[in-house]
């Protein structure tokens, strides 16, 4: 086209299988839906699939008889009869969940001429999460990512948190967003979970309307949202409504920006207005021609980084909630000293510069109970045990520790996190609170660097 940029044909070919069935056939299924991950059991889990059956030798058993949607959670298997809704497509719901289930699901459907031929489709997976009580914050992947930049920094600089990936939960609702964190880190690259125009029943506009702080770093959340080169927003469009911006640019270009400078005396990009932070694109996507920042039109934001075409790509908002966007991939801050292909000291300093403006506790319940350095490792046991419904779990570390420190019930299934992240060496106490799960026995086990310790416990009700 004698245009720069990328350019995209598409090529297809169709091809066709006849095939004359002289006896009856098993209906056939498309689907089922695949269902979003959650924390909460209790909402409605509706499972839908297109189910035709077709038999032309003879048009009277044509139909299906009856269909069901069956799921199991490893522990127990249950099923439900489905409703023909209209046309091929049937309905029904999964009940009786919840925290912890990994629920497994498929639709199965019986043939109108012959009951005993039964088709069965493919299965397909969501899991009844659970917030780590001890998390004030959440990291949520989607799209290509440095996952081990945001999670890495977090560890070592002592914070405890959940993370949420799009790619095997298919999505977020609102249960998870408003558990109970008071931050949500976005890492990714194309992140459309997050709109730029209307908002109603999103998971992170509920979680900002009731006062969360979130931190998005995205070069393509205009693209993915699909807005036009050159966007505005206004009132009642979230880009406006919690990022306060009043327009963007969409991919003005390639590898045009790569140095970014930060605004003297922001507490968040303060520390680059004399030094420029430094994107290293190839390093952050694996492709030299990636770096598609986006610029941003500040309306009631405040501007924080700018590009070294002196056009916006940064603003945080303080409006009874806090947002930080970025518009480009902060997990491009890369040190490739020595070719290697690190996370920079600047990514972590941006990182913690967010979460400090944010306010972000690094912890919401593990106290270290002495200065004192132990000489060994130990996990004692649960006091007081049995419980209702909190107890204390302490252990010792005698050097510093990636840590994790889990809940397990009978059938080995994980139902809490109490830890997971770097610690260093001490004593601690962490309080658990199972209010949230049935009478039973229940395991806790710690892990930190090559020691490993298991004791049991038991929650009465």
């Amino acid at each position: 086209s004698g245009r720069p940029g990328w350019h995209v044909r598409h090529y297809g070919w169709w091809t066709y299988c006849i095939v004359e069935f002289y006896a009856n056939t098993p209906p056939t299924i498309v689907g089922p839906n695949q269902i979003v991950s959650t924390y909460d059991p209790n909402k409605e889990f509706k499972v839908t699939a297109t189910i035709t059956d077709i038999d032309a030798s003879d048009p009277n058993k044509a139909g299906v008889a009856e269909a069901y949607v069956v799921w199991t959670t490893g522990a127990t298997t249950d099923s439900a009869a489905m409703t023909n809704t209209s046309g091929n497509t049937w309905e029904g719901t999964i009940t009786g969940l919840s925290v912890g289930d990994t629920v497994t699901y498929w639709v199965g459907a019986k043939d109108k001429g012959d009951p005993s031929l039964y088709a069965k489709s493919s299965s397909r997976t969501f899991v009844i999460g659970q917030r780590n009580p001890q998390a004030d914050l959440l990291v949520v992947f989607q799209g290509p990512h440095n996952p081990g930049y945001y999670t890495d920094a977090l560890d070592e600089a002592g914070f405890v948190y959940d993370t949420w990936n799009i790619a095997t939960t298919y999505g977020i609702d609102a249960s998870v967003t408003t558990a109970g964190y008071s931050t949500v880190v976005l890492a990714g690259w194309g992140c459309n979970t997050i709109p730029t125009r209307g908002y109603e029943g999103n998971a992170y506009a509920a979680f900002l309307q009731s006062g969360g702080k979130l931190f998005l770093s995205d070069m393509d959340y205009l693209y993915a949202n699909g807005e036009p080169a050159d966007t505005t927003f206004a009132a009642g469009d979230f880009a406006y409504d919690f990022f306060g911006l009043a327009g963007g640019m969409s991919d003005p270009g390639q590898n045009v920006d790569s140095l970014i400078t930060g605004v003297e005396g922001d507490p968040i990009s303060g520390d680059w207005a004399n030094t420029q932070l430094a994107l290293s694109w190839y390093a952050a996507v694996g492709h030299p021609d990636y770096n598609w920042i986006d610029y941003v039109t500040p309306g009631n934001a405040t501007s924080i980084f700018k590009a070294e075409s002196g056009k916006d790509v940064g603003v945080r908002y303080d409006n009874g909630f806090k947002t930080v966007f970025l518009a480009f991939m902060a997990d491009a801050l890369t040190d490739t000293t020595g070719g290697q292909q690190v996370r920079s000291a600047d990514f972590d300093k941006l990182l913690g510069n967010v979460l400090n403006w944010f306010g972000t506790q690094k912890s919401t319940g593990v106290a270290e109970s002495s200065t004192e350095v132990p000489t060994s490792y130990s996990l004692s046991q649960n006091y007081p045990n049995p419980f209702n419904p909190t107890t204390t779990i302490e252990f010792s570390l005698a050097k510093a520790s990636k840590v994790q420190l889990s809940v397990y019930n009978m059938l080995g299934q994980k139902v809490a996190t109490l830890v997971n992240g770097h610690r260093n060496a001490g004593h601690y106490k962490v309080t658990f609170d199972a209010s949230d799960l049935p009478s039973g026995v229940y395991f806790y086990k710690l892990v930190a660097g090559d020691y490993q310790a298991i004791h049991k416990m038991v929650l009465t009700k």
